[in-house]
């Protein structure tokens, strides 16, 4: 946390991986990972085991998703550069609604 606050910078957390022919990326924001997110029977954990790996900047996740085969992202930041970036189209967003969290956007692609 200390890291965010002196480079005034989001960070996110990135884990990829190649298996087989397929190159898994996924990525949090930061403050998501280890978080439950709830709303009416929809419950998400940000599992630290799958998101865990490099703490990075936007950058480094652009690289990384322009290289991906299959992407998970989960948080308002790194999808909204996503969509920003025209990587995942806006309308393929699961937003979901957390007391704790506020409202956190969620995105998978397969290519």
């Amino acid at each position: 946390m200390v890291v965010i606050l002196l480079k005034k910078k989001q960070l996110f957390y990135l884990r990829s991986r190649q298996i087989e022919n397929e190159y898994l990326v996924s990525i949090c924001d930061s403050h998501l990972l280890g978080e439950t997110l709830c709303e009416g029977d929809v419950e998400l954990y940000v599992n630290e085991r799958f998101f865990s790996g490099e703490l990075v900047t936007v950058e480094k996740c652009l690289v990384e998703m322009a290289k991906a085969t299959n992407l998970n992202i989960i948080g308002k930041a790194i999808v909204e550069a996503a969509i920003k970036e025209r990587m995942i189209n806006e309308h393929s967003v699961m937003w979901i609604d957390c007391q704790k969290n506020g409202r956190v956007a969620h995105a998978m692609l397969i290519r």
